[in-house]
């Protein structure tokens, strides 16, 4: 890998669109519930409706992305080549986010199609592993093995998982795996919260993604600080996921005056929210178009922010986010050179 390489860490996949997808899952009852779900009439979906075929929804689902390098790993090389992108970094989409936890055989068949996926160049094609939340031994045991046999880079978690939070015991063993392992744990949007906003308060699709980026991170932020993970796992890595930047000092500081005042509600933290979310172990993901972000750089420090291209969803910048990032004048070249390299570095060391 080159010294300055230009590292995207959070791109995405999208299983759901590429041949022949169903046959990676270990049964036929495994296939048939993944594209039940994909199917399903539901109030988030925003490209078809309920009387619409199936081909008529898989074809909604490519309308509105920016390339076929979400299914098409040799079309994603040749973006990436153009947009002067080395590694990405890999999440999923339909499959990964289409609720908050999977069983064990369905993120094994996830996880596998993604390893093939990223054969095509596995230098520059990095995975992040499904992992079944709803079980944290076996999500200790899958992220083990994605790690070790498939080459991944660190294991996603959700800011919730089925009205639980990320810092209730029953997640500990995979938090001690992804220490273990030395690849980090990314928490990646969107919080139940959304489906709340949707379905009980009637939001409609714009304003719930608006808000609930953002408010996504900052209850899992809350969450491993005031729950006390980032405690109780002094060499965890972690990360915040396409939930911005920008907001991040005003909430470090809510965060601290609430320690302040009601310390004794906190007593799993031994030091201040911020303290622990300013270390060399937390991460923050940026876009590029983020106005306020030398703010939270200035916040959180220059070591802690890295840079995401979200290719190839439909509100991605493509193509020219990394032109627009690189040719921002509020932002040191220095600094610059730490977001998109150095600090994706820190954050997933496996990354040779």
């Amino acid at each position: 890998m080159k010294r300055n390489a230009v590292i995207d860490v959070d791109g995405h996949v999208h299983m759901e669109l590429a041949d022949g997808w169903l046959k990676h899952f270990e049964s036929a009852e495994d296939a048939a519930f993944i594209e039940g779900l994909i199917l399903r009439p539901r109030s988030l979906r925003v490209w078809s409706s309920a009387d619409m075929t199936p081909q008529q929804i898989y074809d909604g689902l490519k309308s509105r992305l920016k390339g076929a390098g979400g299914w098409e790993p040799k079309t994603r090389l040749r973006h990436m080549d153009e947009e002067g992108i080395d590694i990405a970094v890999l999440f999923g989409t339909e499959v990964c986010f289409n609720q908050e936890h999977y069983k064990p055989s369905i993120c094994r068949g996830y996880n596998n199609w993604l390893a093939g996926y990223c054969a095509a160049d596995p230098a520059r094609l990095r995975g992040m592993a499904l992992l079944p939340l709803g079980d944290a031994d076996a999500a200790a045991r899958e992220l083990e093995r994605c790690v070790k046999e498939l080459g991944f880079v660190g294991g996603i978690m959700k800011p919730s998982v089925d009205s639980r939070k990320p810092d209730e015991p029953q997640f500990l063993p995979m938090y001690a795996a992804a220490e273990r392992l030395g690849v980090p744990m990314c928490f990646h949007i969107t919080h139940s919260i959304r489906f709340d906003l949707i379905s009980k308060y009637k939001y409609d699709y714009v304003r719930a993604h608006a808000f609930c980026g953002p408010a996504s991170s900052m209850l899992a932020m809350i969450d491993v600080a005031f729950g006390g993970v980032l405690e109780k796992f002094p060499r965890l890595r972690v990360a915040f996921m396409e939930g911005t930047a920008s907001w991040i000092p005003a909430w470090l500081d809510r965060m601290d005056d609430d320690f302040y005042a009601k310390s004794s509600y906190a007593s799993a933290m031994k030091k201040l929210p911020s303290e622990y979310l300013t270390s060399d172990r937390v991460f923050y993901s940026c876009e590029s178009d983020e106005r306020h972000l030398p703010y939270a750089v200035k916040a959180v420090g220059e070591g802690r922010i890295v840079w995401s291209s979200d290719y190839p969803h439909m509100d991605a910048t493509f193509p020219g986010a990394l032109r627009s990032f690189q040719e921002r004048t509020d932002l040191s070249k220095r600094q610059k050179t730490r977001i998109l390299s150095e600090n994706p570095k820190a954050l997933f060391p496996t990354i040779v």
